[in-house]
């Protein structure tokens, strides 16, 4: 580094712990497998939660609620810089993340009812 500018701060990725609520990581892909960036990850449904949105890497990845969402069954929903969409069901479990990958164009839940 040139001298007069500081070394920069690397940070841990935020680690969820058991006493904190839970969030949501993954992948948003096309039909075909391909990996989507720039994709907006939102929630859609869910219990009483804060706005938390997300925008997909270069890899397609996401990872959304960092610990702020309580227990219990969401919809996840993704957005392409394109227009596609594609939802997801997924089930927060308190202090993990939970992987929840979403398919632009699919609609379909990916829990049974009976299971949330």
């Amino acid at each position: 580094m040139p001298s007069g500018h500081p070394e920069p701060r690397r940070r841990k990725a935020k680690e969820i712990s058991p006493a904190s609520g839970g969030g949501f990581h993954g992948v948003v892909t096309t039909p075909s497998g391909a990996a989507v960036a720039e994709a907006a990850v939102y929630i859609v449904a869910g219990p009483p939660h804060s706005d938390i949105a997300a925008v997909t890497d270069d890899a397609g990845r996401f990872s959304l609620g960092g610990g702020e969402l309580v227990a219990g069954l969401y919809r996840l929903g993704a957005r392409s810089p394109g227009g596609a969409e594609g939802n997801a069901d997924a089930l927060a479990v308190q202090g993990q993340s939970v992987e929840a990958n979403i398919v632009l164009g699919a609609e379909e839940p990916l829990i049974a009812p009976e299971m949330a």
